[in-house]
Parts: structure tokens; C-alpha cells; sequence
């Protein structure tokens, strides 16, 4: 694929998660400074940033945006919206502090309260997965700039169920889940990596489970499920077993698992 031949408004998020990136890896293993949001988690100037340079492209589209790092619109609002950008400008800001290139630019277009195109960008690695259920499934590695390639999901998995869990989040209740595969699966193995990253993991079949039993926001997920969803596989509410809708009343998700397509 050229990127010529892309849908413009997904163009526009492709610039920007790029343009991002680049801001975010002026600040990469500085001295951050950290500060405490009202919900305790984290945020950098670099996080800040961020947003500003995505909003700057996004507002370019007449869509309205969510983004984790502005006061967003109240729901009597947001109701009324049909499209709607969800933004995390920096997602997995404590392994950023932390020195990891775990992080990522995390951009989702929502459609009548479904992800309709997904991207999510790592700036230390210069790479970019991107997807809708109108496009397909895409990667692209920068330096290869006319280079956007479709994702092979028949990746082998050597006979192995891997289990993917957030690095900075954990929970007991992983380890039952693990426990209860076992049941079923000869070999399975739980891993920790950082951010939307594990959504990749997923695409690309090193992963089959990502389950969630903590709170995410919906910025955090919307483009991992629009990707993933792509290429075949789930991300369901644990709760209703349905897959997880957004610009919802309250933004924050329900416990979750998403399921890579070989499950």
C-alpha cells in the first residue's frame, strides 16, 4: 500500500502520531519531572506535548476529540456525537519514566460507539501498526517511508498459548486465568510488556490472550480493538461478552479479554 491510496482522515492520524512521536523522544530519557494527575497516575510534559501536536492535526478533520490529556466534553455533549477521535498521546507514561521503550501513540476513530480506525505507533522503535475493518490490517517501519505492508496473521506460535499482561497493572486474577487454560493447553507461558504494544502481540500471534481486570480508559484500548478486530480477532467485555463500545457515559472500560484470531 501507498500511503496515497489512504482514506485522508487516517492520513491525518498518521501524521500526527509520527509528528508526536517525534516530541515525545525529545523528552525520551531526560529528566522528566513527573506529575500526579487527580486519579495518581503519572503525567510528563512529554505526555502534554503530545497531545498538543495530535489535537493540532486532528482538529484539521472538523471530528471532535477525546483526548486523556484535556478536559474532555460532558456526555450531554459527546451524546449527540456520531464520529468522535480517541487519543492517548502517551500511552504506558510509567515505563517512559522508567526508561523502557515501552510506550506508544494510541489513535482511534469512533463510529457510532465502534472503532472504526486504529493506530498505534512506537516513537523509539520508528514503527506503526495501523487497521480498520475498511482497510485491513498494516504495518510500517519509517525508514522504509514507501513501505506499508499488510500483516501476515498466520504467524506460528510453536504450539504454545501465551498470555500477555500489563507490566505496570498486575493482578492475581492473571495468574487463575493462566491457571485455568492450563486446563486445556499442555504449555502456557505469561508475559508483562508494557502499553497498547501487547495489541501487536496479539495481531501478529506471539500472544493469544490479553485478559484485563483492571481499569483502562478508552483511550487506552479503541485502537488496539479497532486493529485487532481487523485481523480477526476479539475484544469482548468480560461481563457482557460483547465486544467494548465507546464515547459511552462513563469512559472508563469494563474488565475485559481480547483474543488474538487463532484462539
Amino acid at each position: 500500500m501507498q500511503s496515497s491510496e489512504l482514506n485522508p482522515i487516517y492520513q491525518q492520524a498518521i501524521d500526527a502520531a509520527i509528528e508526536a512521536g517525534k516530541v515525545i523522544m525529545q523528552y525520551y530519557l531526560g529528566d522528566l519531572h513527573p506529575e500526579k494527575k487527580s486519579d495518581g497516575s503519572p503525567v510528563t510534559e512529554a505526555d502534554k506535548h503530545s497531545s498538543r501536536v495530535i489535537r493540532g492535526y486532528l482538529e484539521q478533520t472538523n471530528i471532535p476529540i477525546i483526548d486523556e490529556e484535556i478536559h474532555n466534553s460532558d456526555y450531554q455533549t459527546r451524546r449527540n456525537w456520531t464520529q468522535c477521535w480517541l487519543v492517548d498521546p502517551l500511552d504506558g507514561t510509567m515505563e517512559f519514566i522508567r526508561n523502557s521503550d515501552e510506550f506508544s501513540v494510541n489513535i482511534a476513530l469512533i463510529d457510532n460507539n465502534k472503532p472504526i480506525f486504529g493506530l498505534i505507533a512506537s516513537p523509539v522503535q520508528q514503527y506503526m501498526m495501523f487497521g480498520g475493518p475498511e482497510i485491513g490490517v498494516f504495518e510500517w517501519h519509517y525508514e522504509k517511508e514507501n513501505e506499508i505492508h499488510a500483516v501476515d496473521k498466520t504467524t506460528a506460535n510453536g504450539g504454545i498459548c501465551r498470555v500477555i499482561s500489563s507490566k505496570s497493572h498486575g493482578s492475581g486474577e492473571v495468574q487463575t486465568f493462566c491457571e485455568n487454560l492450563r486446563k486445556n493447553h499442555a504449555n502456557v507461558e505469561l508475559y508483562k510488556r508494557g502499553s497498547a504494544l501487547k495489541f501487536i502481540d496479539l495481531v501478529k500471534n506471539h500472544a493469544q490472550f490479553y485478559p484485563r481486570f483492571g481499569p483502562t480508559m478508552e483511550w487506552d484500548i479503541a485502537a488496539g480493538q479497532a486493529i485487532l478486530s481487523s485481523a480477526g480477532g476479539e475484544v469482548n467485555s468480560m461481563q457482557s461478552g460483547k465486544p467494548l463500545s465507546y464515547n459511552k457515559t462513563n469512559l472508563v472500560n469494563p474488565h475485559f479479554i481480547a483474543k488474538s484470531a487463532s484462539v
